[in-house]
């Protein structure tokens, strides 16, 4: 799993214990079609409560060794929480590992008459790590949860194209309801 998000989803435990429902509803969830073109697998599925956490990496690499890694998380239950407020507490969850992190909210909006924000964390390099990872991020505040969603790159800056791909295809995700 990337550095940063390890760090990020052990500092929001708190988060989790204290924003959710005493019972989450059922039914809800955010659909993202992982561009088929780029050879996406999942390389990790992990379901804990509230908690459900897929990683995807490309075929032919693994989550120790990895070109771009995909994360889509889902926090069911978890409300009231702005998506400003979680992408202040992701950034700084990076800092504390990479120091020189940069965040950029890249678009805000609205969906389904639920918020959402685009943003990236830089990190050119980290305390105990030279080499650098750079994230796209899609956060979601659903009616019946909270949906982080990434894509990293072993880069210091994402490039404009590669930011450009991935707002368009977070901008097209979707809240389904069962």
């Amino acid at each position: 799993m990337s550095k940063l998000a390890l760090f990020f989803f052990l500092v929001f435990i708190p988060f989790i214990l204290f924003a959710q429902n005493d019972k989450p509803p059922k039914g809800e969830s955010l659909k993202l079609e992982w561009p088929e073109s780029d050879h996406w697998k999942v390389g990790g599925d992990l379901e804990e409560g509230p908690q459900h956490i897929t990683n995807f990496i490309h075929d032919g690499e693994t989550l120790d060794k990895w070109t771009e890694l995909g994360n889509m998380t889902s926090l069911k239950g978890m409300l009231g929480i702005s998506v400003d407020t979680a992408m202040y507490v992701m950034f700084l969850s990076a800092v504390a590992k990479a120091p020189d992190a940069k965040l950029a909210v890249i678009k805000k909006g609205e969906t389904q008459d639920c918020p959402w924000i685009i943003f990236s964390i830089e990190a050119p390099e980290f305390k105990k790590d030279t080499i650098p990872e750079s994230q796209l991020w899609f956060l979601i505040q659903g009616k019946q949860g909270l949906y982080t969603n990434f894509v990293a790159t072993k880069q210091p800056k994402l490039p404009e194209d590669f930011k450009q791909k991935w707002t368009t295809f977070f901008e097209k995700g979707r809240l389904v309801y069962n």
